[in-house]
């Protein structure tokens, strides 16, 4: 339910000239299960997606970010 939830708010900021989405990351296997559904086969040109989460994430979220043609930044949540 929660993918079909981000869809719908990653639509909406892709409808914007410079859409921006924060997501903070609470459980590594959870996120993927729901960023990754929310973006598995669509494409959000527009968006650019800062993610905060574990280190051991980066590269996985990255994959599923750019793979839906997104910007991408990552925010490591124990950085000050």
């Amino acid at each position: 339910m929660e993918r079909f939830n981000m869809r719908d708010m990653f639509r909406t900021a892709s409808a914007e000239q410079y859409g921006t989405f924060v997501i903070f990351g609470a459980n590594p296997a959870l996120d993927k299960a729901i960023v990754g559904g929310a973006l598995s086969d669509q494409q959000f040109p527009r968006v650019w997606v800062f993610f905060v989460g574990e280190p051991a994430q980066e590269q996985e979220m990255r994959g599923l970010v750019e793979a839906a043609g997104s910007q991408y930044s990552f925010i490591s949540k124990y950085q000050q």
